[in-house]
């Protein structure tokens, strides 16, 4: 520092003794050249000794971020560190070329591996995780739910045995297992297995997906034939005579989809939008999808799977080989819609039809989801509860009594 200001001084003599006729452009350059670099290493010297930090502490490395110069850690207690492995050596694997105190950042299966421009090496634990399938419906003998295979039982709130019990939707915050479903005519909510009641076994009910979010948690569904809702327990209606397939919620918005007298529907925040508007042509709308201003829904019309982008409905067969679409998602420019043409489990890719399996009895694919670069569905083959992980069959229970695979959460957990 003390160098800097000598050097700083110097140059203000120089530039008071040549007058104004002296261009002290190339000088002053200079000069904030050196004003960078005492930053620069400011900020190096934080960053080595919130690493030194952290390995005194114990911390544990939670999520590596790529950036353009470097890399962002966050630690587990929530604190960041970033990490710049300098602009002209790209990788950082050539120290020469480097311009950083920090050549590279490795990140390996279970550490990341800091090498600094001497050589010397700095290393930190990573957060091992791992891929959680959650399904649920039932194992042909009782409601279960299952987590990458293994099955909890969804045990009644109003008899001794699960044997009527089936989990129709699933989710999972914060390590809470979230399950909607039924008994008989009773809307069940479960949490980490413990069952609610939210109905009291008088009518026909069914329940067919939820969401939560924040401390709201909406299931949907049908009473006494009418299309409603749960939120938080409090039943609302929306319609009569249809159900209510899907929520989905894109920021403030809540979105609906299913039937109402017998057509399509969607509803955005309780007000209804026609997908089908003739009464006497059978049509709904099993799944919606929001992304980017744009609405997607899939169902049926008229015995034939169908689409509706933005309302405007595609046919995805003409066949009458009793074809309907079960779900929907969209992934980049990419519209995905799966269910069953026929007896066969099948999905579609802008259109394009793709089956994943020929089943003797029947199959059907009803719930999608995508992490990363993998697609999961769940459903239905034969006598088999099922999910496909990119089209490779995982069965998740057999039985002469009719498994299910009703609903999917995929997620990445932390391995304690």
């Amino acid at each position: 520092m003390k160098n800097f200001f000598k050097i700083w001084m110097a140059a203000l003599l120089l530039v008071g003794a040549v007058g104004c006729e002296y261009d002290d452009d190339e000088l002053w350059d200079k000069v904030n050249d050196l004003e960078e670099q005492v930053q620069q290493n400011k900020e190096t010297i934080a960053t080595l000794q919130a690493l030194v930090e952290a390995l005194n502490q114990g911390k544990v490395i939670m999520n590596v971020e790529q950036t353009e110069e470097g890399y962002k850690l966050t630690f587990s207690d929530g604190s960041t560190v970033v990490v710049n492995h300098g602009k002209d050596g790209q990788d950082g694997q050539n120290g020469q070329d480097c311009d950083s105190f920090f050549q590279s950042v490795v990140v390996t299966g279970d550490s990341v591996i800091i090498t600094l421009s001497d050589g010397r090496t700095i290393e930190l634990p990573l957060m091992q995780r791992e891929t959680a399938i959650y399904a649920t419906g039932s194992d042909g003998t009782q409601g279960v739910y299952w987590r990458n295979g293994v099955a909890t039982v969804l045990k009644s709130p109003i008899s001794e045995t699960a044997k009527w019990t089936r989990g129709k939707a699933i989710t999972v915050v914060d390590g809470d297992v979230y399950v909607a479903g039924y008994e008989t005519r009773t809307v069940i909510l479960w949490i980490n297995g413990e069952p609610t009641a939210l109905t009291d076994n008088t009518v026909d009910v069914s329940v067919h997906d939820m969401a939560i979010v924040g401390n709201d948690i909406y299931i949907v569904g049908a009473y006494n034939s009418d299309p409603v809702y749960w939120l938080n327990g409090e039943m609302k209606t929306l319609g009569s005579m249809g159900e209510i397939r899907s929520v989905e919620v894109d920021g403030t918005d809540v979105y609906m989809s299913g039937s109402d007298n017998g057509m399509a529907v969607y509803w955005k925040n309780g007000e209804r939008v026609a997908l089908s508007t003739d009464p006497w042509t059978y049509a709904d709308a099993y799944g919606i999808s929001v992304a980017d201003g744009n609405i997607f829904a899939a169902g049926y019309y008229d015995s034939e799977a169908a689409t509706w982008l933005n309302g405007t409905m595609t046919q995805l067969t003409n066949d009458w080989n009793y074809a309907q679409c079960r779900c929907c998602m969209i992934s980049g420019t990419d519209y995905y819609a799966a269910g069953n043409d026929g007896y066969n489990p099948v999905y579609w890719i802008n259109g394009t039809m793709t089956t994943l399996e020929t089943c003797n009895s029947f199959g059907t694919v009803i719930g999608i989801e995508q992490v990363g670069d993998t697609i999961y569905m769940n459903g239905i083959c034969d006598n088999q509860a099922v999910i496909w992980v990119n089209g490779e069959k995982q069965v998740l229970a057999e039985a002469t009594t009719g498994p299910s695979a009703y609903g999917l959460y995929v997620v990445e957990e932390i391995v304690e």
